[in-house]
């Protein structure tokens, strides 16, 4: 709609321009000149902080021109992912804790890559998926089902983990891995110490007493 909108508007002003005087002054030609020109690329909702290379693959800078890595963009309202080596991906994949997420594979939406979150239509399915705010767009099973069933690849896909949380080029969460404690080693026999009979209550006492040299004990 937006598409034919501008259409019909430039048809118009062309219209008006060709029918318009040509002097040096025209307010309309002024008016042209003054136009932003609207291209398809800039259709596309991204912040500056994105460029796409020579493969149309989008990639994530930060504010201090790192390339950002292993993490979800949240960036003007929508949510996108990038794996280690700083790609965005598309499609079926795998991430925070092994939830599966669709993220958005038209080109000309203006939100090329953005996670489709519940209530969304990808190849004649209606996503359902979780709207909590610590999983939102997880896939549910039926939904994943229904996507296997129309022959979306949901079994061979990426899986992003421990991933950080991006938003104006900043990093506003970083999700560290957890840490596996590390296994204490256990006691040798011999160094434990000898547990002694619980049943036994008796303390020994020994003297040497002078003479025939015998031992006489008390219990």
């Amino acid at each position: 709609m937006k598409s034919l909108k501008r259409i019909i508007l430039t048809t118009g002003v062309m219209i008006s321009l060709f029918g318009a005087p040509i002097v040096q002054n025209n307010p309309l030609m002024d008016y042209m000149n003054s136009m932003t020109t609207i291209t398809a690329m800039a259709a596309e909702a991204y912040s500056d902080n994105w460029s796409i290379d020579s493969n149309g693959t989008w990639h994530y800078y930060m504010n201090d021109g790192s390339l950002c890595t292993s993490a979800w963009v949240h960036d003007n309202g929508q949510w996108y992912l990038l794996d280690a080596s700083g790609n965005m991906l598309t499609g079926v994949v795998k991430s925070n804790g092994g939830k599966y997420y669709l993220l958005d594979t038209v080109r000309g939406t203006g939100t090329y890559g953005k996670m489709l979150k519940n209530g969304s239509v990808y190849n004649g399915v209606t996503i359902s998926a979780s709207v909590n705010a610590d999983d939102e767009g997880s896939l549910s099973a039926d939904t994943i089902a229904q996507l296997r069933a129309a022959n979306v690849n949901v079994d061979n896909v990426p899986n992003v983990e421990n991933t950080k949380h991006v938003e104006g080029g900043v990093v506003v969460f970083a999700n560290t891995p957890t840490q596996t404690p590390t296994p204490q080693p256990t006691p040798s026999t011999s160094q434990e110490t000898p547990s002694e009979d619980p049943t036994d209550t008796s303390d020994e006492i020994e003297f040497n007493l002078p003479g025939d040299g015998s031992n006489i004990q008390f219990e």
